[in-house]
């Protein structure tokens, strides 16, 4: 009878520690199998297209444009690489979105080349006063009224030939941005003179 009893306690101790042994040796194999990258390598899934990190040479373009002439009034393009300077962030649209958003911009367009972003604005200036700035791609002379809202007062005279995209690119944004401001008429002839020289 103590035989018996030493033989089934052994039997049930050798069954109890098979089947420890067995559930631990799974679950460590469960582990080491899920930690593994897929033979496709590391990738990383993302629930929507939003989140997804936007490629270095994307184009990231900020416009301004006047409510009133619909005109785009300023202009600027970098790549994403450009934006994130030596951050090594990812960016996202959903992150660009958020950041825009808080500054007035709307999505424009986006594709494989840019992202493009435009915030609308109704851009006024000192009235009275004369600019140099661009009418259909050339530079022209401008004048602001009373309101501060721009005319060309004479368009025979007042819009050269010269296509801004022609100058260099800091007077290019000067000429784009409406920045050369002048008293009088005069003035603004003489800078656009230096200007196509």
């Amino acid at each position: 009878m103590q035989r018996k009893k030493n033989l089934l306690l052994f039997i049930t101790g050798f069954f109890l520690v098979v089947t420890l042994f067995s559930i631990g040796y799974f679950l460590s194999v469960d582990k080491s199998q899920a930690s593994k990258p897929s033979e496709g390598g590391n990738m990383t899934v993302y629930n929507s297209k939003d989140e997804a990190p936007l490629p270095d040479d994307l184009f990231l373009v900020l416009k301004e444009k006047d409510d009133l002439t619909g005109e785009i009034i300023s202009h600027s393009a970098k790549t994403i690489k450009e934006f994130k300077g030596e951050s090594k962030d990812i960016v996202t649209k959903k992150s660009l979105e958020e950041l825009y958003a808080k500054e007035g911009y709307e999505l424009d367009s986006f594709n494989d080349r840019e992202i493009v972003w435009v915030k609308n604005v109704e851009k006024t200036f000192e009235p009275g006063k004369y600019y140099l700035g661009a009418e259909k791609g050339c530079i022209a002379i401008f004048k602001s009224d009373g309101k501060g809202k721009l005319f060309i007062e004479d368009k025979t005279k007042d819009i050269t030939s010269r296509d801004v995209d022609s100058l260099p690119e800091g007077d290019k944004v000067l000429i784009l941005n409406y920045e050369l401001k002048f008293d009088a008429k005069e003035e603004a002839y003489d800078q656009l003179a230096e200007i196509q020289s």
